[in-house]
């Protein structure tokens, strides 16, 4: 129904990462990010059944329709500058801006499995909402 769910992100990402012909290691996802929002940590969801099970749609909207409050008391999230990684405008951002965009790019943070500790950014990770036909509803 949500779309990618955050478990099946992070299984794709290792999936596709495992497949490199260079690869020497198997990698984890440090962290899966939007603009400004961290939407998954491994220190902090890694057993999170809940947020593991949510689609990555559902997770941001929840992240934005709290984030508003946040903003307003410490003075944004981004430090107040505005810039972002991938050239978006996040800091005002609303649940329903997001429900019109057909895509969101992610930066996801991976490290080396061999006990490495050089984490990794990716390049944006693009997110496709996934909408279903009339002929698959019935």
């Amino acid at each position: 129904k949500g779309g990618m769910t955050v478990k099946g992100l992070l299984k794709l990402i290792r999936k596709k990462l495992g497949k490199k012909e260079n690869a020497s290691a198997a990698v984890s996802v440090v962290s899966v990010s939007y603009g400004p929002y961290l939407l998954y940590a491994n220190f902090l969801h890694e057993s999170d059944d809940t947020l593991l099970k949510t689609s990555i749609w559902d997770v941001l909207e929840e992240v934005l329709a709290t984030a508003g409050d946040e903003d307003d008391e410490f003075g944004g999230r981004d430090g107040g500058d505005g810039d972002h990684d991938h050239g978006e405008t996040l800091s005002h951002e609303t649940v329903e801006g997001l429900r019109r965009k057909k895509f969101i790019n992610l930066l996801v943070v991976v490290e080396s499995d061999e006990g490495a500790d050089d984490e990794v950014p990716l390049p944006p990770v693009r997110i496709v909402r996934w909408k279903s036909t009339e002929a698959e509803e019935e």
